[in-house]
């Protein structure tokens, strides 16, 4: 009879199945993490913008008094629209930025034909007038605050004169260039991130409906069967441990009558059963 309550008292300190039960789905959650990071990388591949907003190509790069101006653009080829370029103004010798400077650019069309001053559709949804005469490039308009940037409009596509004049508190300089504008590209072709949206935002929410669909289905055959064995084992560690401390309270009972002997003895007779038995 000793024997048994070493064994009881083993079942009683294991805890419940349930709780070991409790953290194993959890690997079922990884197919869910990989869907919601493959659709926030194809968020950033398709919706980012450019990785440096300053800066870009180098399109005109001279000398000009004890400055070096260098303009850039975002894009690699400029087309007529709307363009991002910005200015940087270093000491010839030592390389060190201005930045205390006055910087304007203004744009020269050199094509036969007159430049056509018509509004520019801009996203979204409205227009804006090219202004050929003269651009202000400041430090606010740029992120990396060592350039100075300006939105440019080009109404049509062609040769055109790009020139940059510095005011320093000490001098004066400018440069010019030429850029050769392509034509225009469609509003599909340039802005196709915006239409495609609409699209991932469907193909997202039909991919967490599916997810949610999956997490709400009935369990299987199979399923059933390991819920019920472990409710049944928990139900039985539970009878045992009630039986084991039934019998031991009743032991540490001062006045042993005759009839808790009895019982003592029948509980651990059943105890034993159901041992063997399991």
């Amino acid at each position: 009879m000793p024997a048994v309550a070493p064994r009881l008292s083993a079942l009683h300190r294991a805890p419940p199945i349930s709780l070991r039960l409790k953290y194993l789905p959890f690997h079922c959650n990884y197919g869910r993490a990989s869907w919601r990071l493959a659709l926030v990388v194809f968020l950033v591949l398709v919706l980012k913008g450019e990785v440096f907003s300053d800066g870009g190509t180098v399109q005109i790069s001279k000398k000009a008094g004890p400055f070096r101006i260098t303009i850039f653009t975002a894009s690699a080829i400029v087309h007529a629209g709307l363009e991002d370029a910005s200015i940087l103004v270093q000491d010839h010798l030592t390389h060190r930025p201005l930045l205390n400077a006055k910087v304007s650019l203004a744009l020269r069309c050199l094509n036969k034909q007159p430049a056509v001053t018509a509004e520019i559709w801009k996203p979204p949804c409205c227009r804006m007038k090219p202004n050929l005469t003269t651009y202000q490039a400041t430090h606010t308009a740029a992120t990396n605050k060592l350039l100075y940037a300006a939105t440019v409009a080009f109404p049509i596509a062609g040769k055109w004169e790009v020139q940059v004049e510095v005011l320093s508190p000490d001098t004066r300089s400018s440069v010019s260039g030429i850029l050769y504008v392509a034509p225009p590209i469609s509003p599909l072709l340039g802005y196709w991130p915006l239409f495609l949206f609409p699209i991932v935002t469907v193909i997202g929410y039909v991919a967490h409906c599916r997810l949610c669909s999956t997490r709400t289905q009935k369990p299987t055959h199979t399923q059933k069967q390991s819920m019920r064995s472990s409710t049944e084992g928990y139900q039985r560690m539970r009878d045992h441990t009630r039986i084991y401390l039934r019998s031991r309270l009743m032991l540490s009972f001062p006045r042993k009558s005759t009839s808790n002997i009895i019982l003592y003895q029948e509980n651990s007779k059943e105890c034993a059963q159901s041992m063997c038995f399991d």
